[in-house]
């Protein structure tokens, strides 16, 4: 990888860093703990599965970091409260991404088993 490449990945992480910093003071945008607790539930079990130290390191972080503001979860709507047109983009959305797992699992094995070359 050439140094100029290297150079713009890093501006444009720090240019990300620094307007999330400056919207954040400027809209005092609270973070939502809950979705720490979740994606350190994820990232945890997977790290320690993958044998990737970073992700049980930022898994156990997140999931900490969750449980200990556990008493600033922001209430969450139930199902039968939602609006139909939410409801209905919610399902879309679900089934979109089943199909989208079952059709990377049939590639992966059509390409396991030598049907499809990539």
């Amino acid at each position: 990888m050439s140094v100029l490449l290297m150079i713009v990945i890093a501006l444009i992480v720090l240019s990300i860093l620094v307007a999330t910093i400056i919207i954040s003071r400027k809209y005092q945008i609270q973070p939502n703990f809950f979705s720490f607790f979740v994606i350190g539930l994820i990232w945890l079990p997977l790290g320690l599965v993958l044998r990737n130290h970073f992700l049980v390191i930022m898994g156990a972080a997140f999931l900490i970091t969750g449980l200990i503001n556990h008493k600033k979860w922001q209430t969450r709507i139930k199902w039968s409260e939602l609006p139909e047109p939410v409801k209905r983009m919610k399902i879309f959305i679900v089934i979109f991404l089943a199909v989208l797992v079952f059709a990377g699992l049939a590639f992966f094995l059509l390409a396991n088993q030598g049907f499809v070359k990539i």
